[in-house]
């Protein structure tokens, strides 16, 4: 990964189990510059829901840059982004492991999902459509934790994963049916409109003065590309 990587040294990717997220972990692995001081090597830190799939990425990510093992380190975060409860308590575990002394260089936010079907699925607690609550709520607790830290500990770059489907939102957008509570639900509008809800958010932060000059933010659409968006 040639460019923004280079001079960072810690990144956190969620979502990094399938697709891009789990690409990019790769290619930070394969590009991971040489250390003599092994406190100094890359840690990329994955995140995924299911546990035996995260051992195994983190697994696969060290075999496949076996030659460049020396030079970074893979360490694991686990939450469902589905549920509320665990979104906050992964913000507390990022923020414990992340501080001062060890700032996160780069945060990805980078899950996502999509209900494809003909059925709304909820969020854990039932409250919130759950395209809306993995891809926008989430999202939203994660980046907010990491710009109200200590100001040392804020992240360098910070890039959001969103989607040109976004354009397919219809105006004007209803920001009191946001959980289809006015039905009309469909998986596709969903989440067309969480991927520009994404967009708006970083703006957002911007506009409240969360985002220090020395932080980069970004959202973009990384294109067609394989993954278990669904799943």
């Amino acid at each position: 990964m040639e460019g923004p990587a280079n001079g960072h040294r810690t990144f956190f990717v969620s979502g990094s189990t399938d697709g891009l997220g789990l690409k990019c972990c790769h290619q930070l692995a394969a590009a991971a510059p040489a250390v003599a001081d092994a406190s100094k090597k890359r840690v990329i830190a994955i995140h995924g829901r299911n546990t035996e799939k995260i051992a195994k990425c983190k697994e696969a990510i060290e075999k496949d840059n076996e030659a460049n093992a020396a030079n970074f380190e893979v360490i694991t975060f686990q939450a469902d982004l589905s549920d509320i409860t665990q979104v906050r308590r992964l913000g507390d575990e990022l923020m414990a492991h992340f501080n001062e002394a060890n700032p996160l260089d780069v945060f990805m936010s980078n899950a996502s999902i999509t209900d494809s079907g003909e059925t709304q699925n909820k969020s854990a607690c039932g409250k919130y459509d759950r395209t809306f609550m993995v891809n926008v709520i989430a999202c939203h607790i994660l980046l907010k934790k990491m710009l109200t830290t200590a100001p040392a500990a804020i992240p360098k770059r910070i890039c959001v994963t969103s989607s040109g489907i976004h354009k397919q939102t219809k105006d004007p957008v209803d920001s009191g049916n946001f959980n289809y509570e006015k039905g009309d639900w469909s998986w596709f509008k969903a989440y067309s409109l969480s991927k520009l809800l994404e967009i708006m958010l970083t703006v957002a932060f911007f506009e409240k003065g969360l985002i220090p000059a020395t932080t980069t933010v970004l959202t973009f659409c990384p294109g067609h590309i394989a993954t278990n968006l669904g799943g």
